[in-house]
């Protein structure tokens, strides 16, 4: 093969630049990445800084979880760990609402698509039922957005089965 020829040198540029292309990547793409950028995970298992869905509290399924909102702290978030290759319909509940405070809960994916909702009034109990059929475009984790609809100090207990 002759580099003089104007076809050989092009072909020969062409597969010099890609595989100096491809050898720039490592390992396989992350199909994780969305228009905000890398999906967002917890960096903080403190209760009293989840008010963020970056500093997510981690939540155990089938362990009750209480926690409180007030006037200036207005949302709480949660993580839950959901696993590979589940399929079951989950629970989440938000019970034992205090006094004539109101509260509700959304569900959220690793994205920050809202999947579900739930907006009873009052201190009545809110339940989500989420269906989870896994599949490769589905992250193992679903955020949970506690909020505080009435602006008064609530305390609340949250739990998912």
């Amino acid at each position: 093969m002759k580099l003089s020829n104007p076809d050989n040198l092009l072909k020969t540029i062409t597969f010099f630049l890609l595989t100096l292309m491809l050898s720039a990547c490592e390992g396989e793409i992350n199909t994780n990445e969305n228009a905000f950028g890398d999906v967002p995970s917890p960096i903080s298992n403190d209760a009293d800084n989840n008010d963020d869905y970056f500093h997510a509290t981690i939540l155990t399924k089938e362990v009750l979880r209480t926690d409180s909102l007030s006037g200036e702290d207005m949302v709480d978030y949660f993580v839950v760990y959901m696993g590979n290759q589940v399929y079951k319909t989950y629970t989440i509940d938000l019970i034992n609402l205090s006094g004539e405070g109101n509260a509700d809960i959304e569900l959220m994916s690793e994205y920050s698509n809202r999947l579900s909702w739930s907006d009873n009034e009052g201190a009545e109990p809110d339940t989500i039922k989420y269906w989870r059929g896994y599949t490769k475009s589905e992250g193992e984790i679903v955020y949970i957005r506690v909020i505080n609809r009435s602006g008064t100090d609530i305390s609340y207990s949250l739990e998912v089965n």
